[in-house]
């Protein structure tokens, strides 16, 4: 006999056109509330009963005019617009300052004027020291092409404390043909030498086109004539490579591969017989135009998207006898090849859940971790008649709106 309860609904958001209260609300029973005024959520009171907000250092606003400030604001930053600032005998502090002139009424000591500087210093600059000079900025140009021997640059010494000295321009051509080496080497005067088995086929340039380098009998690199058209490059007795004509069951023409009718009969494919591989793998669809059958123990479907036509799919075919639990499977958690199942629980005739259940899970019964809420729909209320699962089902009525749950 079924025996049902009706719900009483709770915890729905209520929309009320008005609140009428007979009571204050204590500080207390507006813990963690909220109330939203055009939009605009505010909190009410905090899980200790006290107010959960704070209008200290705050000012209040209706539109642009301000209505209430409460307390002091702090100030982010200050923007100066002035060209010059005088601080007198006093001391600037500033994150960032920026001023168009900068005038000192007497002498500046070092440790007064740090960091980097942009624009010009007036002054003979006889105590500067670590200042080089801007040669861009001499008046005097040498004319291209005009380089002398004798012509002087001006040097850093590093093994002198970087002391500024003169060197001519011949030293400095010397030095630099005696750092070339490798594949090459220039001597002092200019002479360029370039090492035996130094020049690659990368630096070669010029080949004809068609052509390819390869060394001959006395093994020099030489030149090999360009194909024709359907021959293969192929050694000879010799191992000296000669093009070919491709012929026999296949012939070759402008890269194309063609092979000969009637060339692919039955003892090459079997067309006319059963094909029986070890192993079959394709990079592109295969069609099966009759019935697919698949025999073994696992079938494994790797695709993206899976497919089927059919509006139901029959399951556990093979335990007609033993009415054993049968489901799906649903890999979850971190074990592999195990998860959630959505089976039928034949022990209690009802869809159910369970965890951890193997994927090879087979034979033996599977407890259900809860059953699956059925759910009846009537324009009457249940009655101890009522139902076909057990504990758990659900029965609306929707003529009234009224909702039973059958607990025994």
């Amino acid at each position: 006999m079924a025996t049902w309860k009706k719900i009483v609904t709770s915890g729905s958001a209520a929309e009320l056109s008005s609140l009428t209260l007979t009571t204050g609300l204590a500080n207390s029973e507006l813990a963690n509330s909220s109330v939203s005024f055009g939009g605009v959520s505010l909190a009410l009171g905090g899980s200790d009963g006290t107010p959960a907000f704070d209008l200290s250092d705050a000012t209040a606003y209706v539109g642009d005019s301000a209505l209430v400030t409460v307390g002091a604001v702090n100030a982010g930053s200050i923007t100066s617009g002035f060209t010059s600032i005088d601080i007198g005998t006093g001391t600037l502090n500033a994150g960032n300052t920026t001023v168009d002139t900068l005038t000192n009424d007497s002498s500046v000591a070092g440790s007064h004027l740090t960091g980097s500087f942009s624009g010009s210093f007036v002054g003979d600059g006889s105590n500067l020291t670590g200042v080089g000079f801007q040669i861009d900025e001499l008046s005097n140009e040498l004319d291209s092409g005009s380089i002398a021997t004798g012509d002087l640059f001006a040097v850093a010494d590093v093994n002198d404390s970087n002391e500024e000295k003169k060197i001519p321009f011949e030293d400095v051509r010397d030095a630099i043909f005696e750092d070339v080496s490798s594949d090459a080497t220039i001597a002092i005067g200019g002479a360029l030498t370039i090492a035996d088995n130094a020049v690659s086929l990368a630096k070669m340039a010029g080949l004809a086109r068609g052509k390819i380098i390869v060394g001959d009998a006395s093994g020099d690199p030489s030149a090999l004539a360009a194909g024709d058209n359907g021959k293969l490059l192929v050694a000879d007795a010799n191992g000296d490579p000669t093009w070919t004509t491709v012929s026999g069951d296949a012939t070759l023409s402008a890269g194309a591969l063609t092979i000969s009718n009637d060339k692919i009969g039955n003892d090459e494919l079997k067309q006319n017989d059963d094909i029986t591989l070890l192993s079959l793998t394709t990079t592109n669809n295969v069609v099966v135009g009759g019935d697919l059958t698949v025999n073994g123990t696992t079938t494994t479907i790797a695709t993206t998207n899976l497919d089927v036509e059919d509006q139901f799919i029959f399951l556990a075919t093979g335990s007609a006898g033993s009415n054993l639990d049968a489901g799906i499977v649903v890999q979850s958690g971190s074990a592999v090849d195990t998860g959630s199942a959505l089976y039928h629980d034949m022990s209690d005739q009802r869809w159910s859940v369970a965890k951890g259940v193997a994927k090879s899970h087979a034979g033996a019964t599977q407890s259900p971790t809860q059953f699956v809420a059925t759910v009846k729909t009537d324009t009457v209320n249940p009655d101890s008649t009522s139902g076909s699962y057990g504990a758990g089902e659900m029965h609306v009525n929707t003529s009234t709106g009224d909702i039973w749950i059958r607990f025994g």
